[in-house]
């Protein structure tokens, strides 16, 4: 009589990795939508060609760049040259010609051509964009969907297995969770510094307010400040989304219930806060199985072939992971090339500060106009670098050197320089403004003068007004 063997239940190890394989389609699905993703979020490429232009003394390098940034100063002409290099890397990554080449060159140029953007006050977060490169980077992205496996059929050489592996699975389950991270740290640092009143009290009516001060062509879709039980009930469940979203990309049920509520997310945000955030949700594909839609409607399924090697993926993923992770746990949101997404955690008041320019004449004081200095207006752009000029954001300082440097690059914009005529000084204050709607052209509720510049006369229109050496430089 014969007994059947006992069924051993697979082990832990096992388990991970049957988890973490996967075809070579949705790795290519993925480097497509990357490099998609790059080319088409123009946002990032000017802030970064904006910052390149600004005056070294009025840039801020982001925590982790700072002894790059001065080492390697990139003029305008560099940056746009490096904008040329990355965009065309991007192309031919999401091609896959000379897939991993592709993207090397993109993660090494987007290391230092993005990390321009991060220096005009405050962290602007497409960081995840870098690290998928980085991961496509050493990862065969380029076996299916390529112009490099259709190159290496014709010139005959063995062809790459398409089947699930763990070479083509890692990049994708460590991108899942580096998504994981982008969300759990904000909403993990909501309830560490606001606690409960971040979702019980007026909060989430004064972070709206502040936003609608904060881009003043934005019109939300509803004004929704005036239902509170409705905020608090948004308030909810954003943290809720925030702190479950690492659990929900772990199983296959669950990752696109995970990018539908993250996708309705990021749509309500935009409708009522003016807050897009297009380079995360565009990389919501890589939650989705294309292997098993693409054989459900007829395509051919995953083929043996070459194996390849995890290693170079497994590395670059626990490196990737513990920078995210280990700034994300810091709540360090103004790093490069790692940061804490953005954490609102701070329970919001109901105003804001502001910087004022002044021009001083013998009749009094002018103020100069924010669209003269600010053609593009007050956008996240104008916040960052106004509230670094006035120390009011991370640990700089209002100081002397930074509004001389500030002053004679704005002072040579032809919008300003007729306001310049008879001038003799130029004051810039930081101001309290209210962020209510309804008070939103009211003058400011308190100002402090921080700094003054004498100017030399400017005899005519046109002519550019520049700061003296004031003592004490």
């Amino acid at each position: 009589m014969s007994t059947a063997s006992p069924v051993v239940p697979p082990s832990l190890r096992d388990r991970t990795e049957r988890w973490a394989r996967d075809t070579a389609l949705n790795l290519a699905v993925f480097r497509i939508t990357v490099a998609a993703v790059i080319v088409a979020v123009h946002d990032v490429h000017r802030l970064a060609l904006a910052a390149s232009r600004l005056p070294a003394a009025v840039r801020t390098a982001p925590v982790g760049w700072a002894l790059a940034s001065r080492a390697l100063p990139i003029t305008p002409a560099v940056a746009h040259a490096l904008h040329l290099v990355l965009l065309g890397a991007a192309i031919t990554g999401g091609l896959g010609l000379f897939s991993r080449a592709s993207f090397a060159v993109f993660a090494l140029v987007g290391l230092f051509f993005w990390g321009l953007a991060q220096t005009i006050g405050s962290a602007v977060h497409f960081h995840h964009l870098l690290w998928f490169a980085a991961l496509l980077a050493v990862s065969p992205c380029g076996d299916a969907l390529s112009v490099d496996r259709i190159l290496a059929r014709r010139r005959g050489r063995a062809l790459a297995s398409t089947e699930a592996s763990l070479a083509h699975g890692v990049p994708v389950r460590a991108a899942w969770l580096l998504l994981g991270a982008v969300f759990f740290f904000p909403g993990l640092w909501k309830l560490l510094t606001g606690g409960l009143a971040w979702i019980t009290s007026d909060n989430l009516r004064n972070q709206l307010f502040a936003k609608w001060t904060e881009m003043a062509d934005f019109t939300p879709l509803a004004r929704v400040d005036r239902v509170p039980h409705l905020l608090q009930l948004g308030a909810l469940a954003t943290v809720a989304l925030e702190l479950s979203f690492p659990l929900l990309v772990l199983f296959r049920r669950t990752r696109p219930l995970a990018a539908v509520a993250a996708f309705l997310f990021h749509q309500a945000t935009a409708a009522l806060m003016g807050l897009r955030f297009p380079s995360l949700w565009w990389c919501y594909p890589v939650l989705f199985d294309w292997t098993a839609l693409a054989v459900r409607l007829g395509a051919e399924a995953p083929s043996p072939g070459v194996a390849r090697s995890p290693r170079a993926p497994l590395v670059m993923s626990a490196v990737l992971l513990v920078g995210a992770v280990s700034f994300g746990a810091a709540g360090e949101s103004d790093g490069w090339p790692f940061a804490c997404y953005p954490k609102f955690d701070r329970l919001a008041g109901e105003t804001l500060p502001a910087l004022e320019v002044t021009l001083v004449r013998g009749d009094g004081e002018t103020l100069v106009p924010t669209r003269a200095m600010f053609p593009y207006g007050r956008t996240q752009r104008y916040w960052a670098l106004t509230w670094s000029l006035l120390g009011a954001h991370r640990s700089e300082r209002a100081t002397h050197p930074r509004f001389a440097a500030f002053w004679r690059d704005v002072s040579a914009r032809p919008a300003v320089r007729p306001l310049l005529v008879g001038a003799r000084a130029v004051r810039f204050y930081r101001a309290t403004i209210s962020t209510i709607p309804e008070r939103r052209d009211a003058p400011p509720i308190a100002r402090r003068l921080l700094v003054e510049l004498p100017l030399r006369p400017a005899a005519a229109a046109g002519t550019t007004a520049l700061p003296q050496r004031p003592a004490g430089f």
